[in-house]
């Protein structure tokens, strides 16, 4: 179908107007695809935040009302002018690409993921505004469909300084039923919070893509994993564990790198004092005085770094445990020490002490 005007004599003639005969393309093309189309949903659902000059009195119309509108209707609204009309045609334009994608043997890749992955094979930094409402439920449906929506956030996000900590413990399900939109009108959910929100099923969504099996109970980062899939294999196989050599250096090596990415080089430095500190001194129970720290100051970044730990191994202070209490009777007092030294620095949440006296 071509896209006409009618000229001063009131006869119809072909638009040259490059934007309405891609309008018409769009409509044709979209028919073809009217199997993979979500034409029930309104036209918004294929906005970006970023996106200006959008045709507002069409937004909440379904796709489908829209594509039985001829370009002149279109003209004919009021308040929507060429830029609009621009804007138009590109929100037909990525409604085509989904249902394109959607009909591939690789129904689950929609078009803003592929822009997405082309991005960082190109080191380009990932934009949590560039994110339709269509990639953002496809992503929802991936973590109902993999049962994680007790998981919290904090335990996907890259890093948890790219997370508020108030939303650390927020499980998934509390956005896996909204849309962006929905989720833009809760209380305290501003610019900052919603990119951290949308970086965090980004990065589920790549997990997931490359085939990593998750679950609310295994850990979702690498420093950690490879240590909890060895434990697993030893807490299955005997009555009695043992333990690998130099599994003290491996195991603490592992939650200094990732209390490094979570909470910074600082804090994992005082953990890493601490430890040593713990080992020599075992019972200590104030621990601000060797750290060069105030009481408080002390006991918040302990329970930062145990926080933080349990949310990137949800299981690992319960594997500790057990592997503590299956250890041979044989095993020395230095490697029962290591063990209760860790679970109490990374695993345990610390209480402060009453004050000591003179102190």
């Amino acid at each position: 179908m071509i896209a006409t005007v009618k000229n001063f004599e009131g006869l119809e003639r072909p638009s040259r107007d490059p934007f309405a005969q891609r309008f018409e393309q769009l409509r044709e093309h979209l028919a073809q695809h009217r199997e993979s189309l979500d034409a029930d949903k309104p036209l918004a659902y294929w906005s970006l935040p970023v996106d200006r000059w959008l045709p507002r009195p069409l937004l909440q119309r379904p796709l489908d009302d829209v594509l039985a509108l001829s370009w002149h209707d279109v003209q004919q609204i009021p308040s929507i002018g060429p830029r609009k009309l621009a804007t138009l045609v590109q929100l037909l334009s990525r409604a085509l690409q989904q249902s394109r994608a959607e009909s591939q043997s690789t129904p689950n890749v929609s078009i803003d993921v592929v822009v997405a992955t082309a991005a960082e094979r190109t080191n380009s930094a990932f934009d949590p505004q560039a994110v339709a409402e269509h990639t953002w439920e496809q992503w929802r449906r991936e973590a109902v469909a993999h049962e994680l929506e007790s998981a919290p956030l904090g335990q996907f996000v890259r890093s948890l300084r790219h997370l508020p900590r108030t939303s650390w413990r927020t499980p998934l399900g509390n956005y896996t039923r909204l849309t962006l939109a929905e989720i833009r009108l809760l209380r305290a959910h501003g610019r900052k919070r919603m990119a951290a929100i949308i970086r965090v099923f980004h990065e589920l969504h790549r997990a997931i893509s490359s085939g990593a099996k998750l679950s609310p109970s295994a850990p979702a980062v690498p420093a950690v994993t490879e240590v909890h899939k060895q434990w697993q294999d030893r807490l299955a196989a005997n009555d009695e564990v043992s333990l690998p050599p130099n599994w003290q250096a491996t195991l603490l090596d592992a939650l200094l790198r990732q209390t490094t990415i979570d909470l910074g080089s600082h804090i994992a430095e005082l953990a890493r004092k601490l430890v040593a500190i713990r080992l020599a001194q075992p019972g200590l129970v104030s621990v601000h005085h060797p750290l060069g720290l105030s009481r408080a100051r002390a006991y918040q970044i302990l329970n930062d770094v145990a926080l933080a730990v349990r949310l990137r191994w949800p299981t690992g202070g319960r594997e500790l445990r057990q592997l503590l209490d299956r250890l041979p009777q044989s095993a020395d007092h230095e490697t029962r020490n290591w063990c209760e030294v860790l679970l109490e620095t990374f695993f345990t949440r610390q209480s402060l002490p009453p004050l000591e006296s003179g102190g």
